[in-house]
């Protein structure tokens, strides 16, 4: 998409609004993307090094996107739901066996020790670990993106309310539907270096 003249000349004066920083972070964001779905159609074949470049590419969007939102504030922090499953055996020598909730055994069995014909009885649970997924959420102009953060970093944010989310599945976009890579490139540079004011 070309980028509009009044988008430039607003930057070209040291401002910029909310929405065109929104914009602006959206294509950032879906180039980020597009490079992500490259880099995992040539994770198994890649002849001439191209998963190599589409990783480079993903996470230089993405370090753009990330210092971006750094300079703003987010709203609330989203928590994406997730759960791995893990199979633990569990013998009656262990002060755990008679608490063992029913309802998450999977099979009891006993087995003898070879040497000392000591007969145990175990049973095996499944358990649910929690390895949910936390973002520092933002909405910028008429956009709104997700930004990862570590379970230990929640601290930092404890004022933000944390909000359940399910299923957060992201796309890329047409380039031709974003704005030019050297407009973004430009904001982005001002940003950084303080040189750009976010008015309303």
């Amino acid at each position: 998409m070309r980028t509009p003249k009044s988008y430039s000349n607003l930057v070209n004066s040291n401002k910029i609004t909310l929405e065109i920083l929104g914009e602006v972070l959206y294509s950032i964001n879906k180039r980020a993307k597009n490079w992500r779905d490259q880099k995992r159609r040539y994770k198994y074949y890649d002849k001439y090094d191209y998963y190599g470049t589409a990783l480079e590419n993903e996470e230089k969007y993405y370090k753009m996107k990330s210092d971006i939102l750094e300079k703003l504030e987010p709203i609330v922090i989203h928590k994406e739901i997730r759960f791995n499953s893990e199979r633990k055996r569990i013998y009656n020598t262990d002060d755990k066996y008679d608490k063992i909730d029913p309802s998450i055994v999977i099979k009891k069995g006993r087995k003898k020790n070879k040497k000392t014909g000591e007969v145990k009885k175990f049973k095996v649970i499944k358990n649910k670990i929690d390895v949910s997924v936390y973002y520092l959420y933002y909405e910028v102009g008429k956009y709104t993106f997700h930004q990862p953060i570590n379970k230990t970093e929640l601290k930092k944010y404890n004022h933000l309310e944390i909000c359940d989310l399910y299923d957060l599945i992201t796309y890329g976009k047409d380039i031709n539907e974003l704005l030019s890579t050297q407009f973004c490139k430009k904001v982005y540079e001002k940003l950084m270096d303080g040189s750009l004011e976010i008015i309303d």
